[in-house]
């Protein structure tokens, strides 16, 4: 050990000549010394940060000292009552950092720290239930599904044995929508009446972070059914929840919900466009809301054809949802990024972003999206000529696509039909393409009705049924023109053109 240079702090301090000499001094250490070593070293720091306001800084690292001070004395036997509060102390700290890490989106440090956090608390703590609640969180995110059912599971008997009754409800939602998200088909019993359930207990508990939380689970059921109107109603439901539970983090992180359903529902393209920047401008530099909300609005650019923005936005989404380990968001940018590629003609470059997202999903066990990013990889093989490949993944997908799940039941139905029509099969097509768009007078999204409309079109055309299939086209038309799709819009004036039974045309719409 050596002197430091002088001038390089007002205080004497040393150093070692070699990492290999510190560790090597370190292991001749008894635990006992060990652990009063890190307990002197958290003692100074916390006198040394209190001149300088800089604890928030050294949460972790001081956290990390009081833990390996209270592992040592456990490894010495059993703990007394110093031994315990220094468990307490390290878990207050290290849960304190997963917090400002889960703020910044940095989900896999968010779950090692909350994880250590609590495996250093007694099993009857009044803060473990909160704390094994926030690491579920955190653990679906990173995909470790099956630890995050754990954690759940935890936290809601802990909750329970605790008398908790908000916490316990909304644990019990949160673990009924991981599997629900995992695979619906597993999920027994009709989700949305138990979220019902779920709202009018918290709602008597008056537990408003808890409520915030289950009208996010009811927006989620709603997206699978394609209310978008509904879903809308439901996230500002969660903001109003979160602002009165002070959870400023969840007010902001449920703001890009608004813009999926600007993205899917009636919303015209303009007005979407705006309602995304806001916010992403509302935000505050939350690297998850912005690029959630980047995928709703890289969509909307490619509507208007400005494929270049769209590209950037989707690109720096996924980019920012990687770099944050936020895996399974990230593995939804296909559902924006395939579609927007078809929408620019490039089925290949669809099929490539489909693919790369089909194959994380199947890795997380994943049977819920999965099915959709299946189904628009099938119409991505399909526009390729690849009729056998197209059939075999809209197979897949048709194995494992919940039945209220509208909106890949419609692209299923779409790609189906024009497979059939391909083989000949005209009456075959034709009810498969007529089911998508009944499915989607379900929906309210003209997007979906207009393109199933469109699919109907084609194959009423391809079976000599030319008056049928410009009635279709033109209702298509309509619709796309009133969302804004400019894109769509000139395609399905394209398949008008070409037919002497079609209306005149206007102009095209800005």
């Amino acid at each position: 050990m050596r002197p430091t240079d002088p001038g390089e702090s007002e205080e004497d301090e040393f150093r070692f000549t070699h990492l290999m000499i510190r560790d090597a001094t370190y292991a001749g250490l008894l635990k006992r010394t060990r652990a009063s070593l890190h307990q002197r070293f958290v003692a100074w720091a916390d006198e040394a940060n209190r001149a300088t306001d800089r604890a928030t800084e050294f949460l972790e690292i001081l956290g990390y000292h009081l833990e390996q001070a209270h592992r040592y004395l456990s490894e010495l036997g059993p703990l007394d009552e110093h031994g315990l509060a220094l468990g307490m102390d390290a878990s207050r700290r290290l849960s304190a950092a997963g917090q400002r890490a889960f703020a910044r989106g940095d989900m896999p440090a968010t779950a090692n720290l909350v994880r250590r956090a609590v495996e250093l608390l007694p099993d009857d703590h009044a803060t473990k239930p909160g704390l094994l609640f926030q690491l579920a969180l955190a653990l679906t995110e990173i995909g470790e599904v099956g630890a995050a059912d754990a954690a759940l599971v935890a936290a809601t008997e802990g909750a329970a044995g605790l008398g908790d009754l908000g916490l316990e409800t909304t644990a019990r939602l949160e673990r009924l929508m991981t599997q629900y998200n995992a695979d619906p088909s597993k999920v027994e019993g009709n989700i949305e009446a138990m979220i019902r359930k779920s709202i009018a207990a918290l709602e008597g508990a008056g537990d408003e972070a808890g409520l915030a939380r289950a009208w996010l689970s009811m927006s989620q059921v709603l997206f699978v059914g394609a209310r978008w109107g509904e879903a809308a109603e439901a996230i500002e439901r969660v903001i109003e929840h979160a602002r009165n539970a002070g959870d400023r983090i969840l007010e902001i992180r449920a703001g890009p919900n608004l813009a999926l359903c600007a993205r899917f529902g009636p919303m015209p393209v303009p007005e979407a466009i705006l309602l995304c920047e806001e916010i992403i401008a509302r935000s505050g530099g939350d690297q998850k809301a912005e690029a959630v909300t980047l995928r709703s609005l890289a969509h909307l650019h490619a509507k208007r054809g400005e494929f270049d923005i769209a590209r950037d936005e989707y690109r720096r989404a996924r980019r920012s949802l990687e770099s944050l380990g936020w895996k399974f968001h990230a593995a939804l940018t296909s559902i924006d990024s395939g579609p927007i590629e078809m929408l620019a003609g490039d089925s290949v470059a669809a099929e490539a972003e489909l693919r790369r997202d089909y194959a994380t999903l199947d890795g997380l066990g994943d049977r819920n999206f999965i099915s959709t990013v299946a189904a628009y990889l099938a119409e991505a093989l399909w526009r390729q000529g690849r009729s056998d490949d197209a059939a075999a993944m809209a197979s897949f997908s048709a194995g494992v696509a919940a039945p209220d799940d509208v909106l890949t039941q419609v692209a299923l139905r779409r790609v189906r039909g024009k497979i059939l029509s391909g083989l000949g099969s005209d009456e075959a097509a034709e009810a498969e393409c007529r089911e998508a768009v009944d499915l989607s007078r379900t929906e309210d999204d003209p997007t979906d009705q207009a393109e199933a409309l469109s699919d109907l079109a084609f194959v009423l055309r391809a079976a000599g049924r030319e008056a049928d299939a410009v009635a279709s086209g033109t209702e298509a038309l309509e619709l796309h023109e009133r969302k804004g799709n400019a894109v769509a819009a000139r395609e399905a004036r394209r398949f008008l053109a070409v037919s002497p039974t079609a209306p005149a045309l206007t102009s095209e719409r800005p």
